[in-house]
């Protein structure tokens, strides 16, 4: 096999080259090529005098420093300079046609061009990886160049020739030579051994670097869009390793692999993957519309992780902690409880705060509406249902123990509920416990409790419209049915409280539930 690589003005001659016999290449890397100068710089290149001399790399210590490090260009003639400028922008402009340079006086050639768009569709495996902001040459040519690279392979390939082009950044703070300690002693290189383990894997097996953050859609260009290699943040990877510590944007079809800090790695299993998913959050008073997105349910051992994305291989939207205890189900949804899990931390160090979290019940409500995952989620977990929704066909209830109690609905309906002038509509539901009774109220027909009161009788029957009934009021972070029997010795108190509410459908329901009317 042979492989083509270039760096810098390197990746411009690789990237000619490569173009120039595409069927010859098995795999091409570009890392920070040079494709273009900007006009304004080929411009004021072009007016100075070529006999200008300048120097870059180790500044004024140029020639003291040879054999010490890298070294830089020591007494460089503009006139050299130049004539790269000169090939880039012919190139760029004039034989690839990626932009037509108009003010630089290139022409586009009709030939150079179609041959070029040919000879794209024909490269096998091509890898670019820029670094985020480099100050050594722009990377918005180079992007432009992989747009038409892209463009051209996805409709010109009429057999499977290779994967298409990919494009990735490294973090900005790699800079323009990221692989050379001893041209920057002072800087910590924490990623060298996840960036030479990339790029070797893509040289020697052709596997292309795997995006782990993104910024825009998947289905955008390259141009439009910012995919990064690696994490953007140092703690994203194991100290001076390989293993990622949170999980990448590419998708995989089996499992992914996400290490603990100190580089012990531990597998996430895909249970269960759906295209068509939707999510409804809960908030306190609100019920959100929810929309199709990408689910995975990952299985870590004895956690739950559940992701959200926009579309296939896209940026997460969200990723949640599942708690196994608590899932309700309705119609072909599945009610979970879930704890969020922040994107830029170390993704297993978040797991003990998300464990307590859903464990004292602090998470929030979450809404899956997919009979793939509902049917994937009960067949491992146990699964009820519960009054988040609102069910007039009945609810499902788990106790402290994990046994299933059926609630019957007696009454539900909208009544006027308090006194005047603090009296409101309301919806309420007279739910039926085994011999325990259940008032729930909520704002309206689609929104979550707003409160749960535990029944004890009537107080007193006002008129056929209008009843009073003692309650003591339940904490909806608990166990509803794990906090009957102190509420039962509650309503034995002097201070107990009591609801009004106004509604003969009502009062007809309490009235057959309780004695005292």
């Amino acid at each position: 096999q042979v492989v083509l690589v270039g760096h810098s003005v390197g990746g411009l001659l690789a990237a000619k080259v490569g173009l120039d016999f595409p069927e010859v290449f098995d795999r091409v890397l570009l890392m920070n090529p040079h494709i273009a100068t900007s006009q304004w710089m080929l411009n004021i290149v072009q007016t100075m005098p070529g006999s200008f001399s300048t120097m870059w790399g180790s500044a004024d210590l140029c020639d003291e420093n040879r054999g010490l490090n890298s070294g830089g260009f020591c007494n460089t003639q503009l006139s050299q300079y130049r004539a790269v400028v000169d090939m880039t922008s012919r190139l760029y402009c004039k034989s690839w046609g990626i932009s037509r340079c108009v003010s630089a006086g290139f022409r586009y050639n009709a030939h150079e061009v179609e041959a070029t768009r040919t000879a794209m569709g024909k490269i096998k495996n091509l890898q670019m990886v820029l670094t985020s902001a480099d100050t050594s040459v722009q990377n918005y040519p180079a992007r432009y160049w992989m747009d038409a690279l892209v463009k051209e392979q996805r409709r010109n390939r009429h057999e499977k020739i290779g994967p298409t082009g990919a494009l990735c950044h490294w973090p900005k703070e790699l800079e323009h030579n990221y692989i050379a300690p001893r041209d920057r002693p002072e800087t910590d290189f924490w990623w060298l051994d996840f960036v030479f383990f990339s790029l070797e894997r893509f040289l020697g097996k052709g596997v292309q670097i795997e995006v782990v953050e993104r910024t825009g859609h998947m289905s955008a260009p390259p141009s439009l869009r910012r995919d990064f290699c690696m994490p953007t943040f140092k703690e994203g990877v194991v100290d001076h390793g390989i293993d990622l510590t949170v999980l990448p944007v590419t998708q995989h079809p089996h499992e992914y692999s996400v290490a603990s800090r100190q580089g012990i790695e531990r597998p996430a299993v895909i249970s269960f993957y759906d295209e068509s998913a939707k999510i409804v959050e809960h908030g306190r008073n609100t019920h959100v519309g929810g929309s199709a997105v990408v689910i995975e349910f990952l299985n870590m051992l004895d956690d739950l992780l559940l992701t959200v994305r926009n579309e296939v291989d896209g940026a997460f939207q969200n990723i949640f902690y599942v708690s196994k205890k608590h899932a309700a189900t309705f119609h072909q949804c599945l009610e979970l409880s879930v704890a969020p899990v922040l994107q830029g931390i170390r993704l297993l160090d978040q797991m003990p705060e998300a464990r307590r979290q859903v464990h004292e019940a602090r998470g929030h409500a979450l809404t899956l509406c997919s009979e793939g995952a509902l049917n994937n989620f009960c067949g491992l977990f146990a699964c009820t249902n519960s009054i988040s929704i609102l069910r007039p066909d009945g609810y499902t209830l788990l106790d402290e123990r994990g046994r299933k109690h059926e609630v019957s609905v007696l009454f539900v309906g909208t009544v006027l509920s308090g006194f005047m002038p603090l009296r409101r509509t309301r919806v309420l539901e007279l739910l039926g416990v085994g011999a325990h009774t259940l008032i729930v109220t909520r704002i309206n027909w689609n929104t979550p409790p707003r409160k749960v009161d535990f029944a004890g009788g009537v107080l007193a029957k006002e008129s056929d419209t209008c009843i009073r009934i003692n309650v003591v009021r339940l904490s909806l972070k608990d166990n509803l049915l794990g906090q009957f029997y102190l509420a039962e010795l509650d309503l034995d108190l002097p201070s107990v409280s009591y609801i009004r509410v106004c509604s003969s459908e009502f009062v007809t329901a309490a009235c057959s539930r309780f004695s005292g009317c």
